[in-house]
């Protein structure tokens, strides 16, 4: 009524990243997939690796869907193929909101989102938002990714309001570069801020700064996209 089972596994050859092939790119050159890449020909395979390669693509706003595969041959285990399949976003994308809330009275918002606007993967970014007492407008210019992995990105934004008596104007434009790893994160920019305060029956008063930014973020988690164990922490100056 009993059976003895015995199993020997043969784990095969350590295998090795090998050459990437790559289909599905028709509006955006290689170079894009590269920048992005987070192993080179010859290290160790890790599915670590390989997952947060495709999390870098899915997230990059490029692509509606990336999916990859490691050649499983083990006479090619020194040099294993990456066969990578994607499929392109939509370049372009609009969206617009109206609402309604008691201490703004009414609002309207559209934004536009064009992720090839040179052809190159510029990705070009404008927003208004039109409240009764707050107005604002920003626009947004992200490189495409660059080595050693990291993206740059160029905004300015506009904003009146007029509130309890008291119009402001204000203007923000600025540099942040911020680096890919998940792990340890940086990010770090410079950025120009100008006001104009113009109260009711009063003085108007101008300011304006230069400041730059530094942040780092750790984090030491069992699983990235879905962790249950570790720490995570945030530093800004």
């Amino acid at each position: 009524h009993t059976a003895a089972l015995h199993v020997t596994v043969d784990r095969g050859p350590p295998f090795r990243f090998g050459a990437r092939d790559v289909t599905g790119l028709q509006k955006y050159s290689e170079s894009l997939v590269r920048n992005l890449v987070t192993f080179a020909p010859g290290e160790s395979y890790t599915a670590e690796a390989l997952q947060i390669f495709l999390r870098r693509l899915n997230g990059s706003g490029y692509f509606a869907s990336a999916q990859a595969t490691v050649e499983a041959e083990p006479s090619q285990a020194d040099a294993a193929p990456v066969h990578l399949r994607l499929i392109e976003a939509p370049e372009k994308k609009i969206s617009a909101g109206a609402g309604f809330s008691t201490d703004t009275f009414y609002r309207a918002q559209l934004s536009y989102d064009d992720f090839n606007i040179d052809r190159n993967g510029l990705r070009f970014h404008p927003d208004i938002d039109a409240q009764a007492k707050i107005q604002s407008a920003t626009l947004r210019l992200t490189l495409p990714p660059r080595v050693p992995q990291y993206t740059d990105t160029y905004s300015a934004n506009v904003a009146h309001t007029d509130i309890s008596g008291l119009r402001t104007n204000e203007f923000t434009a600025g540099w942040k570069r911020k680096t890919a790893a998940e792990r340890d994160q940086i990010s770090y920019g410079i950025a120009f801020y100008a006001s104009q305060q113009m109260p009711t029956n009063a003085e108007s008063a101008n300011a304006h700064a230069l400041f730059f930014e530094y942040g780092r973020t750790w984090r030491n988690v069992d699983d990235l996209l879905s962790p249950t164990r570790g720490y995570a922490v945030n530093a800004q100056i």
